[in-house]
């Protein structure tokens, strides 16, 4: 089975593949203590270490193959590097011992614990490694290397700091190996599928947001830190779904470097993929600005009814979410034509009436002596700012002034993020017909 197959995804549960995988490198890694005879002697040394590796490579919070070799590699690494600087202090150790005696043995491996654990730790925050793997364990293996030497069998301390090393890259190797052979699922699949349901999430959240206008009862923003079973607000699960969602993909993108599948494209065609999916990621992360301002100023309550066409709202929102989960379709050479009935009403009906509707507004807000010219002068920037910023319902200060301004704005922000969603639904038909061409 290759890793590029989506079988694997299609036909056994994300469960079912973690934990046959998870299984056969343990097993494999197992035999390394379960095949050698239980004496001292005859023994493979430190083989348990085999075993905790593989185990550990193969657990990852992601089924794709990337992940794990990732996690293989700096985990071998960090152990070779962290390894090889506990023996050469272990070394120098055993020089002190039969100069100096037992006790300034002791005092230097103190010493160079606290120099090695220093140096290791500040060299990766400041060279950006901090929460990097490698980083990690190659720390923690230069003390466990140089401890070894702290017995009084010399051949013993070799052979235990040694095959620590030796023992977790054959642990790593069995992981990578178990990865790619039980249910692979490639990181570019995978990625395809994180951004799919990202996608979907996003058009789902756009719907409900639009249908929280004119809503009079709204959960606020400084209700949010309440337990769930107190305050329900699906419009803002859903969005922050949509927005987790989306930092997940961004974290898989980084993991193609590792995937073996997609190594083997060329590197033109590497590089065209991973730019085309850096900017959908980025439509993506402006659709859900987009939204997260039309959700506060619909929170805000300080958008006027008389103004804001509800049942539009309503239309734009169910036209968005056909767009979008027409996305999150598997990628094929035909196109969904509900998406594009919905596409071509969005720019046919629904941007005609918003822009309609902005003329009017400001038209109505212009010969109204009671709200002034608010649109030719207006308030500063930071003023308007700082207004649009009070979600509590306290009237401000010259609050009717905003409300041409917020109308407008309100309507402005869902002409663009009809124009967003729309630009997204085209370039991922573009990339579509990429895929399908690649692929025949």
């Amino acid at each position: 089975m290759s890793p590029s197959s989506p079988w694997t995804t299609i036909y056994h549960s994300e469960s079912f593949r973690l934990a046959a995988r998870v299984t056969t490198a343990c097993f494999l890694a197992s035999l390394f203590v379960l095949c050698c005879a239980p004496e001292p002697r005859a023994e493979y040394p430190q083989g348990v270490w085999v075993y905790v590796t593989a185990g550990v490579v193969t657990w990852q919070p992601t089924p794709d193959v990337a992940s794990s070799l990732k996690k293989a590699f700096h985990r071998t690494v960090g152990t070779m590097l962290g390894g090889a600087a506990g023996l050469v202090l272990g070394a120098i150790s055993l020089a002190v011992v039969e100069l100096f005696g037992t006790l300034a043995q002791v005092i230097f491996m103190a010493v160079a614990l606290v120099l090695t654990n220093f140096v290791w730790t500040y060299l990766a925050v400041q060279w950006g490694y901090r929460s990097h793997y490698a980083a990690v364990l190659g720390n923690l293996t230069t003390g466990i290397a140089m401890l070894s030497f702290y017995h009084e069998d010399v051949e013993e301390s070799w052979k235990t700091g040694v095959f620590r090393i030796v023992n977790i890259t054959l642990g790593g190797m069995l992981g990578s190996i178990a990865t790619l052979v039980v249910f692979p699922v490639s990181t570019q699949h995978y990625l395809e599928t994180k951004v799919a349901e990202t996608i979907q999430e996003t058009g789902k959240a756009a719907k409900l947001v639009l249908a929280n206008v004119g809503e009079k009862e709204l959960t606020r923003y400084d209700w949010f830190h309440h337990p769930k079973d107190i305050l329900q607000d699906e419009a803002h699960e859903t969005y922050m779904k949509s927005d987790a969602k989306l930092d997940s993909s961004k974290s898989v993108v980084d993991l193609l470097d590792y995937d073996p599948t997609f190594l083997r494209l060329p590197t033109q065609q590497r590089h065209e993929l991973i730019q085309t999916m850096n900017v959908t990621l980025g439509r993506i992360q402006r659709m859900q600005a987009s939204i997260l301002i039309l959700d506060s100023l619909i929170r805000s309550r300080s958008i006027s009814e008389d103004y804001i066409d509800r049942e539009l709202c309503l239309e734009i929102g169910d036209c968005i979410e056909t767009i979008m989960a027409s996305m999150a379709h598997p990628m094929s050479k035909g196109e969904d034509p509900k998406a594009g009935a919905a596409e071509a009403a969005l720019l046919h009906i629904g941007l005609p009436k918003i822009r309609q509707a902005i003329v009017y507004i400001r038209k109505m807000y212009l010969i109204d002596n009671q709200f002034g010219s608010a649109s030719e002068e207006g308030l500063t920037g930071q003023a308007l700012e700082e207004a649009l910023s009070d979600f509590e319902g306290v009237d401000v200060p010259d609050r009717s002034r905003l409300w041409e301004r917020r109308d407008g704005f309100f309507y402005r922000n869902l002409e663009l993020l009809i124009l967003r969603c729309i630009r997204l639904h085209r370039l991922r038909t573009i990339t579509k017909l990429y895929l399908y061409k690649l692929a025949s």
